[in-house]
């Protein structure tokens, strides 16, 4: 009975001992899955997050180039209108003015409202008018001769401004067109002499003298290691003048730098790290061009460069080649999307193309402001040189009749008037425009605040729900550590238990 009761016993500790192993392998393998399924839905969380802010920031670029886009269209339109109702309002008043003239003239079909033709006929106009002044000796006639002389004499004004800004507008653009030219053709010209590999075939044969096959060979061997031998003493003096400029930029010696900058790369064309140095010194002394020449060299030889990529659209930032630029980040953050440097650069190129976009446009609602004012202080002279035209003929009215002053008077009063009406009409239509352009971009700066304040608050949403259920994880984890806990002391003191009653059996037997 003994011997049965201590196999029994036996027997039941060694299942129950496999039993909590088992249990605690079993245990031991959830949390391991658990934590290997907790951190894989991390890695998914942040890799889907990573995408969704990737493309948010693609949507937003997108989306700011739409609308400077739609900004540039709308502002051409309104360009182009506002031209338009300016020669049409030009056109009435010319219309207007040469209303008495027209009748006389009737062989002239049409009018044209070209700068040049204007100026020819306002000329024509004030000759006439000066001889039938002189011809007649009338004060009227004098007047109105020297009123078509200095309306002859604005249109031929404007007609030559017109004209030369037409022409340095031209010049500029054509001197542009050529250094733009001069500079593509340098640095094709630079890139295509570094491929191409120059070999003088007369150098590299042995002398005809010689004859024999095993001679041409022997002299062939001897050129490739003589040339060989140059190469590497070359490359040598190359990194040796890099290393000294490298020094020369440490301490800010900038010229100095540059010059041996150049050095190596005329030693080591083909290596691009000297390139990328070369363009940093060249930056650095406001060379931009240069600069920009040798990154493009360096990103022709080594494509793959983000560093490389980000320093070109530095150059083009600074140089104000915005959409070049963003090419260029672009560029860099296809062959590292987490290249803090390019991402950086795109965020401040896009921020500085709708600056430039709404100074663009409220540089031309100032300019609009101020053609306006002109127009405005042009029709106050018109309109005090009619009174004084109208005083003037008030004095005259004394000795020539009081009948014909008085009628002059009403017509000049009449023309007063007109000049008035126009001023008002031009100044309302002025004012409502700056304030319903006013009014759109205060729109637009609301929206763009408010879809920053949304994006900013979506982001903050959910970082705190992630928070939340990170701190969850971490509570469930520690109560499972917690029962585990429990769990042993409970084993050990059953095992202890056990143990005793064990012995205390095996003294009683």
């Amino acid at each position: 009975a003994a011997e049965a009761e201590t196999a029994r016993l036996a027997e039941e500790k060694r299942l129950a001992a496999e039993a909590e192993t088992a249990r605690l392998a079993e245990e031991e393998r959830l949390a391991v899955e658990a934590e290997a399924a907790r951190l894989a839905e991390e890695k998914r969380l942040a890799a889907e997050a990573e995408a969704a802010r990737l493309a948010e920031e693609k949507r937003l670029a997108a989306e700011a180039e739409a609308s400077r886009l739609a900004e540039e269209e709308r502002l051409t339109k309104e360009r182009k209108l506002a031209e338009e109702t300016e020669a049409a309002r030009l056109a009435e008043e010319k219309r207007l003015a040469d209303e008495e003239l027209a009748r006389k003239m009737a062989a002239e079909s049409k009018i044209v409202f070209d700068t040049n033709a204007l100026a020819e006929r306002a000329a024509v106009e004030a000759k006439a008018a000066a001889e039938r002044a002189a011809h007649t000796n009338d004060e009227a006639d004098i007047t109105r001769a020297k009123f078509l002389e200095q309306r002859a004499n604005a249109q031929s004004a404007i007609a030559a401004k017109v004209l030369a800004a037409e022409v340095d507008a031209l010049k500029a653009k054509a001197a542009t067109e050529v250094r733009f030219a001069e500079q593509r053709s340098a640095a094709q010209a630079m890139i295509t002499k570094e491929k191409r590999k120059i070999y003088d075939p007369d150098s590299a044969t042995v002398s005809g003298s010689i004859g024999s096959a095993d001679q041409q060979m022997i002299g062939s061997d001897k050129a490739a290691k003589e040339r060989e031998t140059a190469d590497a003493l070359a490359y040598q003096e190359a990194e040796q003048a890099n290393r000294r400029g490298n020094k020369h930029l440490e301490v800010k010696e900038w010229t100095m730098a540059v010059k041996e900058y150049e050095k190596a790369v005329k030693l080591a064309p083909r290596n691009a790290t000297i390139r990328n140095n070369l363009a940093v010194a060249l930056y650095t002394i406001m060379d931009f061009s240069g600069a920009k020449t040798q990154i493009e060299i360096a990103i022709d030889i080594d494509p793959q460069n983000v560093i490389a990529w980000a320093k070109k659209g530095d150059i083009e930032t600074i140089m104000n080649e915005y959409r070049e630029a963003m090419n260029s980040y672009k560029a860099g953050l296809v062959l590292d999307p987490s290249d803090a440097a390019c991402q950086e650069g795109l965020r401040k190129c896009i921020v500085q193309i709708e600056e430039k976009a709404a100074a663009h446009a409220k540089e031309q609602a100032d300019n609009r402001i101020s053609e306006l004012r002109a127009a405005a202080l042009a029709q106050a002279a018109a309109q005090a040189k009619v009174k004084e035209e109208i005083k003037a003929t008030e004095e005259r009215a004394a000795a020539k009749g009081r009948a014909q002053a008085e009628s002059r008077i009403a017509e000049l009063k009449i023309e007063a008037a007109k000049l008035a009406e126009k001023k008002r009409v031009a100044a309302a239509e002025g004012k409502a425009k700056a304030e319903s352009r006013i009014a759109e971009l205060k729109i637009e700066a609301v929206k763009l605040a408010e879809k920053k304040r949304v994006a900013a608050a979506e982001g903050k949403a959910k970082a705190e729900s992630r928070i939340a259920e990170l701190k969850i994880e971490a509570a469930k984890l520690a109560e499972e550590k917690k029962a585990a806990e429990q769990l042993e002391r409970r084993l050990a003191e059953e095992a202890r238990l056990a143990e005793e009653a064990r012995l205390a059996e095996e003294a009683r037997l």
